[in-house]
């Protein structure tokens, strides 16, 4: 599991909270708690903003904005789980 090595590095390098870890595509709402509880701190989304299951969403219909409240609830729910202030929970 590479963003866990990856946040492992980090934290034993005693710089959490000064370097992020990215995960650059492949997430969405179904699977973002997974990257979080990993230690994923920086995610790229553009399919899921973007597209749904009937195509690319159209701008001014609401699609896009209620995506984003999708995917913001469940991404703060992974990060109240998994994350505290000093960073991923041990």
């Amino acid at each position: 599991d590479n963003i866990r090595t990856l946040h492992w590095m980090v934290k034993n390098a005693g710089l959490e909270g000064q370097i992020d870890v990215m995960e650059d595509g492949g997430l969405n709402a179904g699977n973002v708690g997974e990257f979080i509880a990993a230690g994923m701190t920086v995610g790229e989304f553009s399919s899921p903003l973007l597209k749904g299951p009937n195509g690319k969403f159209q701008p001014g219909t609401g699609d896009i904005a209620a995506a984003v409240a999708k995917l913001r609830a469940v991404m703060d729910e992974a990060s109240d789980q998994y994350r505290d202030n000093n960073g991923l929970k041990d």
